[in-house]
């Protein structure tokens, strides 16, 4: 479609100059002013003001490419026949992307036309955010190219509908190296490149927490702590694919998921990354698994298993994993995990509690002061044997060190969260939509 898209707008932007050239023409029979005017530059600043005149021919010439291309990957890469369809949905006054079709290049397509704004933006930061990991983009690309491989058929479909469907949608190309770059960048930096550099980026923070109350109800929830930038890059998903149950995920960009969701089934799924020194294998993207899981399982240990084919993990992190009745707190190293259901209550930070684990984290003290003050405010909520939705935003909007807001543009922040029964752009202390399943 490249190809196509690249003729089109050579015959858009020739029929354009062309035009612009007939019109100059019979304009210059009837006046020589304007652009008709010979051009000299004999008096003061001449050659300044033919710099000037250079620039401007050229820059009106670059914006009629430009805008031709963008019409061109528009019209190149439109596909008629899609199955489904997308539309955004407001929950209490918080947006979320509503998508069905019937196979995953469609729901792909769809999603990518709908994010495509979104996805665009997110590549232009991994472009310019790239070299604080020490790596270009595409040194980023190159390694997320290694997940290629390990990814089914059907989710390669939806990756290239996505890429598809965002250049139809936004009009700039994005290709499917891209998506793949947004959607398993996580594996490449905190998976591969930052343990085998021992390098600390320790500008991050997600909080996750939950409890079993004394009338058996449960409740979890998370904040999404990343650089304050990605706030305007990131959705929330709810999508239908066939016959497959409904799953509503948070994405950032073009990823096909983040860790974070919920399925019609009542499973909700909480994430937090955690730096260690373990050097993760290529193996199934996180991606695929956390998809896959909300998709086919009922029950906690059926989405535990199939979260760890084989033991193993794409990256460390901690997972909670629950429903309606149980809490499952995972600590998950590259090649070993430890699985605990909760007595009554879980606080997950950025690090293990597992203390034969800590040996393996890149900064053993990191995250420590804020697991022990989450752990303090949940343990003063549930004095009462019982954790409402209320105290638990109240935690999770707790300034300055679990609801963070730091200073500068592209310093951290928390830019979302999610529980078991709402969700949300932005920190908890704003508006609160309640998940669609």
């Amino acid at each position: 479609m490249l190809g196509l898209s690249i003729i089109i707008t050579f015959i858009l932007s020739g029929v354009i100059f062309f035009l612009i050239y007939l019109f100059r023409k019979k304009l210059c029979k009837i006046s020589k002013r304007g652009i008709c005017a010979e051009l000299k530059f004999t008096r003061k600043f001449a050659k300044v003001k033919k710099i000037l005149a250079i620039v401007l021919i050229i820059f009106i010439g670059a914006s009629i490419i430009f805008s031709s291309h963008n019409i061109s990957n528009r019209l190149a890469f439109l596909r008629i026949g899609i199955s489904g369809h997308s539309e955004w949905c407001d929950s209490n006054g918080q947006k979320y992307l509503y998508v069905e079709a019937n196979n995953h290049y469609d729901l792909g397509y769809q999603t990518g036309y709908a994010l495509s704004d979104k996805i665009l933006a997110m590549k232009a930061l991994l472009l310019i955010c790239s070299s604080s990991f020490g790596l270009s983009y595409f040194d980023i690309e190159k390694i997320c190219n290694e997940y290629n491989s390990y990814i089914p058929e059907n989710y390669k479909q939806e990756i290239l509908g996505m890429s598809e469907g965002a250049t139809a949608g936004g009009g700039f190309l994005i290709s499917y190296a891209d998506i793949l770059v947004q959607s398993v960048f996580i594996e490449a930096l905190y998976g591969r490149h930052i343990p085998a550099e021992l390098s600390i980026m320790s500008d991050f923070g997600c909080t996750a927490l939950g409890a079993i109350n004394n009338d058996g109800s449960v409740l979890v929830g998370q904040n999404m702590d990343l650089i304050k930038p990605m706030g305007s890059f990131q959705s929330f998903v709810l999508h239908k694919l066939g016959n497959d149950p409904l799953v509503f995920t948070h994405r950032l960009g073009g990823g096909l998921t983040s860790p974070m969701g919920k399925n019609e089934y009542g499973l909700v799924l909480t994430v937090n990354l955690v730096q260690t020194k373990e050097v993760a294998p290529y193996t199934i993207p996180t991606f695929v698994l956390v998809r896959e899981g909300l998709v086919k399982e009922k029950s906690i240990e059926g989405l535990y298993n199939t979260l760890f084919p084989n033991n193993s993990s794409s990256y460390s992190h901690n997972y909670i994993i629950a429903n309606s009745s149980s809490i499952l707190a995972v600590q998950a190293l590259p090649y070993n995990q430890t699985k605990t259901y909760a007595a009554n209550r879980i606080v997950f930070t950025n690090t293990f509690l597992n203390p034969f684990w800590q040996d393996t984290l890149l900064d053993p003290q990191y995250s420590k002061e804020r697991q022990s003050y989450a752990e303090a405010l949940l343990l003063e909520s549930y004095e009462d044997n019982k954790l409402t939705e209320e105290e638990l935003i109240k935690i999770l909007g707790d300034k300055p060190i679990i609801c963070r807001d730091e200073n500068g543009f592209f310093s951290m922040g928390t830019i979302s969260f999610m529980t078991f029964n709402s969700f949300g752009i932005g920190t908890p202390n704003g508006h609160k939509g309640s998940i669609p399943i």
